[in-house]
C-alpha cells in the first residue's frame, strides 16, 4: 500500500491532478469480514 500511495502522490505532482485511492473493509450484517473494496480515482484529462 505504501508503494501505491507514493505512486498516486507522484502522479498528482507530475500531472497536477487529484488522483486518489480509498480502501474500505466490508462486513456482513453479522459483523464477519466479507472482503475489501478498493476505489481508485484517476482523472481523465
Amino acid at each position: 500500500m505504501a508503494v501505491t500511495a507514493e505512486r498516486i502522490q507522484m502522479i498528482n505532482q507530475i500531472y497536477q491532478t487529484e488522483a486518489s485511492i480509498f480502501i474500505e473493509d466490508l462486513y456482513t450484517p453479522e459483523g464477519k469480514a466479507a472482503g475489501t473494496k478498493v476505489r481508485l480515482t484517476l482523472p481523465l484529462e
